[in-house]
């Protein structure tokens, strides 16, 4: 076969040199034709199964094996006796796969089906071909669906394929309830079942759907699970199921009538009569997880005109877009909102120059937002925390008195009264509840901007100073993040800031996040959503935004969001069930 070739004229010399342009793949080609007619071939590839038995047996060339595979190239140049034998043994890989790189090796190509990715991708490692291995590992990750991804999930881990992990068990974390419904999930060890229902990240409709699988696996074989089944439904987090699951379902399943399996429900019982008073061992079991969160909604604040609003603004971010919720009875900026018992609570805040003793409410069975006790003392800037069955409302300004001072309302009677005041004044802070211990952060007083931090410990009834933050902030957000506090944005002095801090209660640490903002804010509002930190408009210093971006953990990294509808700043913010206020 002759090939495409030029001569070429070597300057400074009376010699021509003839060059063929495509010598190496034609020769290459040659051999790949010699190799299927399995002529010349100077070495056979033994393929042993588990018990040592020859399976098959490749015919190769030496010198191409050397020449395109690392494994073999460094073992025809070692003192191994396989340099000069003529078999080669190899174990624990399959003749498919192995057949393909020896193809390869002739070919330059590969074709990986579902059939044969795994294999492949071991033999690929085995042999040093690192591209081939990544390349079958992006093959296999786009293969995943909710009938492979556990298995996926556990070959990259035993072949430690960091990347191809990650991606099998996030599939696995995202689309649950139908991989729970899999016969690969059914097969999973105790200790891999309790991973995954355990966690805050999986994602599904209701903690129905999480009761389900657990009940699924164990009645796979109920004469070995049964006995596991008080540690898995001690995971299920009862209280968060409506009550007419408990009479209709829970409650007559026979691996729940155990003691522990009657405390779960007694437990869930006692908190739809009086949620937060039933105290938990897992203080997870009244926490949604994180797809149960479904929707933010954002509470007055102040336009880019400078007036106050009752705009009520909700985000879906399934479908990436900003609706008109209920508004309220009163334009509010500089407010706190919580939800506190099934309905939203606004309190405070200013408007007309004036800061506001008044508070509503809106329920979700009313359709309509509802007057609640005025505060006693009229606070601006203030702090909202649901704790138990009471709600905390700390600090602020008057307009003229930066304050300390706490007032705790009770549903029960409608009704604000005094509560433990802090350590010192503050204004513009930021609040949250964590673990039975109330946080405030920062803010403002007459002494200037605070970078301390002081806690009240429900148990001990008494404020103490923690960790101060590294810079004095005021008029920043914070939020939960997992088991860490999540502070963003906020000022110092004439400074607004674009950085964000999280504090971790175990080592009483602040550290500042690596990535900042894209924006710096201050009046911004933060609710965490999905195990996604979303941080929502608020002021450059030179102008109101309508801007939102989020942090995502898993990247380390703020990304855009979509934008609020219109400027805002001083609003409130607070993350509520799909069902709540949707469908107002």
């Amino acid at each position: 076969m002759e090939g495409e070739a030029r001569e070429e004229s070597e300057e400074g010399s009376d010699c021509s040199l003839y060059k063929e342009t495509d010598h190496s793949q034609r020769c290459f080609k040659e051999m790949a034709q010699l190799w299927y007619e399995k002529q010349y071939c100077d070495v056979h590839l033994m393929i042993v199964d588990s018990f040592d038995s020859p399976t098959s047996a490749i015919l190769a060339h030496r010198v191409v094996l050397a020449a395109v595979i690392p494994y073999f190239k460094a073992m025809f140049e070692s003192h191994m006796r396989e340099k000069e034998e003529k078999e080669i043994t190899l174990h624990n890989l399959t003749p498919t796969a192995v057949k393909l790189i020896v193809e390869y090796a002739y070919t330059g190509q590969v074709r990986v089906s579902p059939h044969t990715a795994q294999d492949l991708l071991v033999t690929a490692d085995k042999f040093g071909l690192t591209e081939i291995v990544s390349f079958t590992a992006r093959y296999i990750s786009r293969q995943l669906c909710s009938s492979n991804c556990l298995g996926i999930r556990e070959f990259a881990l035993q072949q430690s394929l960091v990347e191809l992990h990650k991606d099998a068990a996030q599939f696995v974390i995202q689309n649950f309830t139908a991989v729970s419904k899999e016969d690969e999930f059914l097969q999973l060890s105790l200790e891999k079942i309790v991973e995954l229902v355990r966690s805050d990240d999986i994602r599904v409709e209701s903690e129905e759907d999480v009761y389900h699988a657990v009940t699924l696996w164990i009645y796979h074989n109920s004469e070995e699970r049964g006995e596991h089944a008080d540690v898995l439904y001690n995971h299920i987090r009862f209280p968060l199921t409506p009550q007419r699951f408990l009479d209709n379902v829970a409650s007559k399943n026979p691996y729940l009538q155990s003691a522990k399996g009657q405390v779960y429900l007694k437990d869930a019982y006692e908190y739809y009569k009086n949620p937060g008073v039933t105290i938990f061992s897992n203080p997870k079991k009244t926490q949604p997880r994180h797809s149960v969160q479904g929707i933010i909604c954002v509470v007055g604040g102040v336009d880019d005109g400078g007036s106050s609003l009752s705009d009520v603004t909700l985000y879906n971010p399934h479908n990436k877009e900003w609706t008109d919720g209920p508004k309220m009875r009163f334009r509010r900026s500089r407010l706190a909102v919580a939800l506190f018992q099934g309905e939203l609570y606004a309190v405070g805040g200013h408007d007309l120059g004036y800061s506001l003793t008044t508070c509503e409410k809106y329920s979700p069975s009313d359709r309509m937002w509802k007057p609640v006790c005025d505060l006693e003392t009229a606070r601006r800037s203030l702090a909202l925390v649901p704790v138990g069955n009471r709600l905390f409302a700390m600090g602020g300004y008057t307009g003229s008195i930066y304050l300390k001072s706490v007032e705790v309302y009770n549903p029960t009677v409608d009704e604000w009264s005094p509560g433990p005041p802090m350590l010192e004044a503050r204004s513009e802070l930021a609040a949250v509840l964590l673990d039975n211990r109330i946080y405030a952060i920062g803010g403002s007083n007459s002494s200037g901007d605070l970078k301390s931090v002081e806690v009240y410990d429900l148990l001990n009834k008494k404020w103490e100073l923690i960790a101060t933050m590294e810079m004095p902030r005021t008029g920043g957000a914070a939020c939960l993040l997992g088991e860490e506090i999540f502070f963003s944005g906020g000022m110092g002095g004439k400074e607004i800031y674009n950085v964000a801090s999280s504090y971790d209660p175990e080592t009483d640490m602040w550290e500042q996040i690596a990535c900042r903002m894209n924006d710096c804010r201050v009046g911004l509002a933060a609710v965490s959503l999905g195990n996604i930190v979303y941080v929502l408009g608020g002021s450059n210093g030179s102008r109101y935004l309508e801007t939102v971006e989020y942090y995502d953990p898993s990247r380390l990294t703020w990304l855009q969001g979509t934008s609020l509808p219109f400027p805002r700043f001083a609003a409130a913010a607070v993350t509520l069930s799909r069902n709540e206020l949707m469908d107002s």
